[in-house]
């Protein structure tokens, strides 16, 4: 919570606010936020996860600014358990997101043979949302999460791995490249563009003590260069998702306005008024109508402040660069894929959970350490991107052992398990989460004594995969 905002800032908001909101604005950003949490609902579904949560006394209230969303207010009468040591957390049924920062993606109406980019994925929440929105369709098809940046990569392949949204591929290209190498190849893009941060004046006082319209020039001109890469890299009658959680209109119409004046009658800025039919900056020099986008204000709506403008690209954009061109060097991740590969691992999850993948949805590639499984569409991009990770590894290479279990496997394939499966009760799911081994007692597994892998649900749904030692469940959490 802040209670230091810079004269510069309130100055700066006083001349594109109403005048009767000014102080409402200013009160309001000094107030903490309202926790808020997203169901990936690819594991669970919101009823039962409700349902689920009732006995901790856990009250979830439905946000009213996103059009068909799983995303929630919460409140919890015990607090004493971080919500991200929640079992539910630390076993991906849900994922702390803030209700303004949920509300982008979904604005993308994604259809069954997409192919779609998230250009600033990190810090993940966004590509898992569009992933799980194309694993309901009848084909699962590919998002491309991308981060310039390797230290925020390996947070988002890690928060990849644990929501288990194996229709993803990771890369790290700088996000200008995209138009130039890639013209007219998504079917959709979602830019959530770097910005000045306002939105962090709820953590501490620094974004707007030390806020300076020279650094807020210079951002503005990498998300102008980011969005033009975006509308030349996505086919034309595609749409692309522009978003900020920044109040200035430097950063939010005015690139927007630049954009349109760049691209002329090639693109057209769609209504979102399902969220917000207010206009409520006072802006004249614009070259659209601005009432198109959506605002949503923490005096308002009581979440971050946040813009979001939807673009739809009518015509193709001429390509600058015909020529075969590599983003970025060559990285390690190389990726084999076999008839053998698919054979042996067959046998392996066969003997182990009693069946096999499908060969519509689940592709398997490997590298010389592991065994990833992805969409099939993965062979649709493969040809034009090298990636820092491909899917969900869910095996093991082991040159004496042969392929080993991850707890990813099971985080994806548990539903299709016919054997060595097992129930936990919710106690015993706590415990496990906190990295903790388990006995038996009374699940002494039937069967196959050879086989040592076997996998955990909770209430009927997956939770971890576990090996069975001297008679102990071995905590294998998030291995």
């Amino acid at each position: 919570m802040t209670n230091n905002i810079h004269d510069r800032f309130q100055d700066e908001v006083r001349t594109y606010l109403p005048a009767d909101q000014v102080d409402q604005f200013l009160e309001a950003c000094r107030m903490p936020l309202k926790k808020s949490i997203t169901i990936n609902n690819s594991k669970i579904s919101s009823k039962d996860f409700i349902s689920i949560t009732k006995k901790w006394w856990w009250t979830l209230t439905p946000t009213t600014i996103i059009k068909d969303n799983n995303t929630f207010y919460i409140d919890r009468d015990n607090t004493d358990t971080a919500l991200g040591r929640t079992f539910l957390h630390e076993a991906g049924y849900m994922y702390i997101q803030e209700v303004a920062a949920a509300s982008s993606a979904p604005l993308l109406e994604v259809k069954d043979g997409d192919t779609v980019l998230d250009m600033a994925s990190s810090p993940w929440w966004k590509a898992s949302q569009l992933a799980n929105m194309l694993l309901s369709l009848q084909t699962p098809w590919l998002v491309v999460a991308n981060d310039v940046n390797p230290k925020r990569l390996r947070q988002l392949t890690h928060n990849l791995n644990r929501i288990w949204v194996y229709n993803t591929a990771v890369t790290r290209y700088n996000g200008f490249s995209f138009g130039k190498n890639m013209p007219n190849f998504f079917d959709h893009i979602l830019l959530d563009a770097p910005c000045s941060g306002e939105w962090t004046a709820y953590k501490s006082d620094f974004a707007l003590k030390h806020r300076k319209i020279e650094e807020i020039n210079k951002i503005a001109g990498t998300q102008f260069q980011l969005l033009v890469s975006a509308i030349k890299a996505t086919k034309a009658g595609g749409s692309i998702i522009y978003s900020t959680c920044t109040i200035n209109p430097y950063e939010n119409e005015y690139i927007i306005s630049k954009a349109k004046e760049f691209f002329k009658d090639d693109i057209e800025i769609e209504a979102l008024q399902t969220l917000n039919t207010e206009q409520w900056l006072k802006l004249d020099d614009t070259t659209f109508d601005t009432s198109k986008c959506v605002r949503l204000r923490p005096h308002i709506q009581k979440t971050w402040w946040f813009f979001i403008c939807k673009i739809r690209k009518v015509n193709p954009t001429q390509a600058t660069y015909t020529q075969p061109h590599k983003l970025s060097p060559k990285n390690q991740f190389t990726l084999t894929k076999s008839k053998k590969l698919h054979s042996e691992a067959n046998a392996r999850i066969k003997k182990s959970f009693g069946f096999e993948l499908d060969p519509e949805k689940h592709l398997l590639v490997a590298t010389k350490e592991k065994v990833y499984l992805t969409s099939p569409t993965f062979n649709n991009i493969q040809e034009h991107l090298h990636c820092e990770k491909v899917g969900i590894p869910i095996l093991k290479i082991d040159r004496l052992f042969g392929f080993r279990p991850t707890h990813y496997l099971g985080n994806i394939l548990w539903h299709l398990a016919t054997k060595n499966v097992f129930e936990l009760n919710d106690e015993q799911a706590q415990i496990y989460s906190e990295s903790k081994n388990l006995p038996l007692e009374g699940l002494a597994p039937p069967g196959d004594e050879s086989v040592k892998d076997y996998l955990l649900t909770r209430r009927g749904t997956w939770f971890s995969r576990t090996k069975l030692v001297k008679w102990e469940w071995k905590n294998k959490f998030s291995k």
